[in-house]
């Protein structure tokens, strides 16, 4: 994917990246030198899946899954 937006939160920054087909609200860390445009690769280590009057849902994956 790509970076579309960066929002600064002090110590960790939220990034959205754009897919094909979606657009990710990733939580990383300040130290990530990100900019906007940049392609990136994404490895989760969670997940928060959120759903209409539901409370979200954290998965958190046994092997690594690597999006583009």
């Amino acid at each position: 994917g790509s970076v579309e937006q960066l929002m600064d939160l002090g110590a960790y920054q939220i990034v959205l990246v754009k897919l094909p087909q979606h657009t990710l609200k990733v939580m990383v860390d300040k130290t990530q030198q990100l900019r906007e445009g940049q392609a990136v690769w994404i490895v989760p280590r969670r997940y928060l899946v959120y759903q209409v009057g539901k409370l979200p849902v954290e998965i958190q994956p046994t092997a690594k899954v690597t999006l583009s």
